[in-house]
């Protein structure tokens, strides 16, 4: 069984999953745009829509997350609430992974180290949606 997260944006999700393949060395599995859902006989054409993403999958480590850009404002609104915690090996990681989160967007530089679960790095907050929301 695995849990997979979707994450829900308004026309930013190919930026986010750059953003987040430099911050956080993820893979990107999969990433099909609206245009590609037409040509697959999935969509209508809609040209306001064709460059938009319409699936993605992009793995941080063997955790997999979904990402699109055309759900409805209610998903988007969610996706920009939920907080995450991302656990780094090291304190350069965090940094790292903040400084590139940072660049045009908002994040929230909650870090703390901590020794219940060893000699790991966390990094708290909405960094999913750094872009477009106040957290």
């Amino acid at each position: 069984m695995k849990f997979i997260q979707k994450l829900c944006f308004s026309g930013e999700a190919e930026e986010a999953l750059e953003k987040y393949k430099k911050a956080f060395g993820c893979t990107i599995r999969n990433l099909l745009h609206y245009s590609d859902a037409v040509i697959n006989g999935w969509e209508r054409p809609d040209e306001e829509k064709e460059s938009l993403v319409y699936h993605s999958e992009i793995m941080f480590g063997d955790q997999e997350v979904r990402m699109n850009d055309l759900s409805d404002e209610a998903e988007v609104e969610l996706t920009r609430k939920v907080i995450h915690i991302i656990g780094f090996d090291t304190a350069e990681e965090v940094e790292n992974a903040f400084s590139v989160l940072s660049d045009g967007g908002r994040g929230n530089k909650a870090t703390r180290k901590t020794t219940v679960h060893g000699n790991n790095w966390y990094c708290k907050g909405s960094f999913w949606s750094y872009m477009g929301a106040d957290v």
